[in-house]
């Protein structure tokens, strides 16, 4: 046998079942509801873990919590281009969700390793962003603590600073990969400009105000294209390193998530009438340059959350310095598009009728040559333009199970823009108002739910080119949906009343986290029950195990199964915003840890 043919041979029967990977069973042990008003103002969670069938014994270690003082720094303490403290009516700005400020606080905490030093970098989500990072040391037992004295403040004026971080991950190459949610509209914020009572966007302005010390009725210094970005900050000789990808396209970020290739990224937009976005480096390992698609469900299935086959539509090429150059310069809606009468859009003359981001019908045409610049500073619209679906409602959390090339999504609310055409119920609006509707699910669910995206290689865009990835999505599918008001015997199905009597069903899902090896997703709730939790969804027998609550109040963002330490694994979980706490703070620390586990 000739040897091409021999290692051919070879690499198929290794590819085989036979030779994959053994599969970790893993089981955590059922966590009750709280019953004690006491166990509703904590973090509580299960105390015990199963690795291929031997018992570990499970704990939750709190590393920081905002307020927290240490190396002269307050953690979560926002501050301004020039690195000095700010406040608000003689509130120091302290991103906590509770205190007043604007945001809702501590987000995801990526644990990052260094050389021999182990990171922590948390970011925070509020309307002013910030991130800080601290050295944390681990025991011989392989128990994580903050090193005294580390705690400091990460930089971002570099990149015109930051703005509602939300959640992130952590990349291949052991970075923290961030994004910027909630972008503010460019076309609102231009009309209102000089009128700064009359702006809608209640979310931006705290951002020029406060972080650019900028003047609101003649602004100089900040514009709504600086943010809503992808960023990673990447640790060098114990030096934060943030910076933002423009390549990657601007809209409202919940999560980006790196495949192991380390081109293919998957990203998550939240909100009403979202977009699915992937996005292709040129070079593994560097987001700086690269290509990026749009989705096109085309339903299959509109029960139960609906499935789809996905096309994708290619937006073009792009890179990181290109677009930063021309959002130094200030640019303004009116500079990308003509805009017409949505009443009467004159379709046959280069203008689109689209819907992206809210219900509201808008008559848009792109300038001439201003496409690869408008398909970045304004991705969703451009996106709509040509034809991508702009129909989610509250795309949240992304993971993937390499052994099954499969990801994850959640859809926090499964209603609006994802309905058929109809009024949402609980809205009384029809969200379709020029999406083109194609999702068309027959009721809404507004306890959510999460979706497989099968993914495959060899896969070509919507004009028949090849997509370099071979992990290319090409059908999505609800495989569990929240306990929603209907299924407890409600009458009122609203997102109010989601989950009121069905403790044992997620409500409104988060952010994922897939455990590698195995048939474990967590799952995160920013739910309506009384103590939102964190699920673990068995994938094969499809059955759902309570392993933690979080204060009455709270959300559990970002739970995320952290890179494998030194022969330890951790899960990391925010308590975000806790009302019902003596100290309302939002809290970050780790489940662990965990022998027996690897990866990301």
């Amino acid at each position: 046998m000739r040897l091409p043919t021999l290692l051919s041979s070879l690499l198929i029967l290794l590819a085989s079942p036979v030779f994959a990977a053994a599969q970790t069973t893993i089981e955590f042990k059922p966590l009750d509801l709280p019953a004690s008003d006491a166990d509703k103002k904590i973090i509580r969670t299960t105390g015990e873990i199963s690795v291929n069938g031997e018992k570990q014994p499970l704990a939750f270690t709190e590393l920081f919590r905002t307020g927290t003082q240490d190396n002269d720094e307050i953690f979560g303490l926002m501050k301004d281009v020039q690195g000095k403290p700010i406040s608000i009516d003689g509130t120091p700005f302290v991103c906590n969700g509770t205190n007043g400020t604007p945001g809702s606080g501590l987000d995801f905490s990526a644990i990052l390793k260094e050389k021999d030093k182990l990171y922590l970098v948390s970011q925070f989500e509020c309307n002013v962003g910030g991130m800080y990072m601290a050295e944390l040391q681990q025991d011989a037992g392989g128990k994580l603590s903050p090193v005294k004295d580390t705690l400091q403040f990460v930089d971002q004026s570099g990149d015109f600073g930051g703005f509602v971080h939300c959640a992130g991950s952590v990349t291949p190459w052991n970075s923290h990969l961030g994004s910027e949610e909630y972008e503010p509209d460019a076309a609102n914020v231009e009309e209102q400009t000089g009128n700064p009572d009359g702006i809608t966007d209640r979310k931006y302005v705290a951002y020029p105000k406060y972080y650019w010390n900028d003047d609101l009725k003649n602004p100089t210094k900040s514009s709504p294209y600086m943010v809503g970005w992808t960023t990673e900050t990447r640790i060098t000789d114990g030096k934060p390193h943030y910076g933002k990808h423009y390549a990657m396209g601007r809209f409202s970020h919940e999560l980006a998530y790196v495949l192991p290739d380390q081109k293919t990224v998957y990203l998550t937009d939240d909100g009403d009438n979202g977009t699915l976005f992937m996005f292709i480096a040129d070079t593994a390992g560097d987001l700086s340059a690269g290509t990026l698609y749009a989705a096109k469900w085309n339903q299959t299935d509109g029960k139960n959350g609906g499935s789809a086959t996905l096309e994708w539509i290619n937006l073009g090429h792009a890179k990181d310095a290109d677009i930063k150059a021309e959002i130094g310069k200030l640019p303004k809606f009116s500079e990308l598009f003509e805009t017409g009468d949505a009443d009467k859009c004159d379709t046959q003359n280069g203008f689109a009728l689209v819907s992206p981001a809210s219900f509201k019908k808008q008559c848009l045409k792109v300038k001439e040559g201003k496409e690869m610049l408008v398909s970045r500073l304004e991705a969703r619209r451009y996106a709509a333009i040509k034809g991508a679906t702009h129909e989610f409602r509250k795309m949240e959390g992304f993971s993937f199970d390499a052994q099954r090339n499969t990801g994850y999504l959640a859809i926090s609310e499964a209603g609006r823009g994802m309905l058929d055409n109809v009024d949402d119920p609980a809205e009384k609006t029809n969200y379709d108002a020029a999406t083109g509707n194609h999702i068309r699910l027959q009721q809404a669910n507004y306890c959510g739910g999460v979706y497989s995206l099968n993914m495959q290689d060899g896969i070509k865009d919507s004009a028949g080119n090849a997509i370099a990835s071979s992990h290319v999505a090409t059908a999505m599918k609800a495989v569990v949906m929240g306990g929603s008001a209907t299924d407890a015997g409600l009458n009122d199905d609203s997102p109010e009343t989601c989950a009121t009597n069905t403790p044992d069903r997620f409500a409104q899902p988060d952010n994922l986290s897939f455990l590698p090896g195995s048939d474990t997703l967590l799952v995160g709730e920013d739910g309506e029950h009384e103590n939102n939790m964190l699920w673990s969804y068995d994938v094969g027998k499809q059955s759902l195990t309570r392993i933690a609550t979080v204060p009455t109040g709270a959300e559990t963002t970002s739970p995320y199964w952290h890179l494998d330490v030194n022969g330890y694994g951790y899960i990391g979980l925010v308590a975000q915003h806790a009302k019902s706490m003596a100290d309302p703070q939002s809290a970050f620390g780790v489940m662990g840890p965990i022998k027996g586990l690897s990866g990301k």
